[in-house]
């Protein structure tokens, strides 16, 4: 914090640094040894379209360029909803965080059958698969 006498009066100033920081997908080893109709699946998910709308339209719409899948615990309150179907829920930094209904691929499934979020590196919920067998 910084000290300037103007007209007879002190006025405190402070200095903001910007950091500006890029997050950068990272491909993992064990992706590569998926076979490759698992890879191909990750590959070729999208996002829905009121998805890809509320998020500004990106240049991309790829679930896998945007983000990556965000490894957590999932929880479902049945029939929740006011479009008459499931709530997901998701579990992050100890928080419990409902899964945009615009984001869930209902009546589609990830190659393991385990409820599968892919998120933005800002934070954003880009592309859901419900569990193959539930919770």
């Amino acid at each position: 914090m910084l000290q300037h006498l103007v007209r007879g009066a002190f006025v405190f100033s402070a200095t903001v640094a910007l950091v500006t920081t890029t997050a950068k997908a990272e491909w993992k080893v064990e992706y590569g040894a998926k076979p490759q109709w698992v890879q191909n699946w990750y590959k070729q998910q999208k996002m829905t379209d009121e998805t890809w709308k509320r998020l500004g339209s990106p240049s991309w719409k790829s679930c896998c360029d945007g983000g990556d899948v965000f490894k957590t615990q999932f929880r479902v309150i049945e029939d929740g909803s006011k479009y008459g179907h499931d709530t997901w829920w998701y579990l992050k930094e100890g928080v419990w965080k409902q899964v945009p209904d615009d984001v869930i691929h209902w009546g589609e499934h990830a190659p393991s059958g385990q409820a599968t979020l892919f998120i933005r590196w800002t934070g954003q919920e880009l592309c859901f698969y419900p569990p193959e067998e539930g919770i």
